[in-house]
């Protein structure tokens, strides 16, 4: 089968840049991915790759804590609505912490446990500093 047909097929080789010139000579080497005409193999140089990474920002991790009287499903709708309408880049990666924020007449009580969260809330961000380059927290009447 053609490539074109089946792209899932498609696998890429990184070459040292010195192989990828020698292979892919005059205006060809200027061209950052070769497929052979047909192959599902490419051939891609290793600057190249590192030029992307580089290029590509750090991910970056915004943290949700909803308010009294809101469940998870809200919450996550209200991150939904905040990354869509609000266009964020796609290296920002959305999370929600939640917690049982009471409802209708247990604000005082649900209040008075908020310490109780405290060290899950520690873990939840030192999990995720070793994951994203910064750690941005949006609160809703906490």
């Amino acid at each position: 089968r053609q490539a074109h047909e089946e792209p899932s097929n498609l696998r890429l080789e990184v070459l040292p840049e010195a192989t990828f010139q020698d292979m892919y000579v005059g205006e060809w080497s200027q061209v950052p991915i070769h497929f052979c005409e047909g192959e599902c193999l490419g051939y891609v140089p290793e600057q190249t790759i590192s030029h992307v990474k580089s290029s590509r920002p750090s991910a970056e991790a915004l943290v949700f804590i909803h308010g009294f009287n809101c469940d998870l499903a809200t919450a996550l709708g209200r991150v939904a609505q905040t990354f869509s309408l609000g266009n964020m880049p796609p290296h920002i990666v959305p999370f929600v912490f939640s917690y049982a924020g009471g409802a209708e007449l247990t604000y005082f009580q649900a209040r008075a446990r908020f310490a109780d969260y405290g060290a899950d809330f520690r873990g939840f961000l030192e999990i995720l500093a070793r994951h994203f380059s910064e750690v941005h927290i949006l609160t809703h009447s906490c």
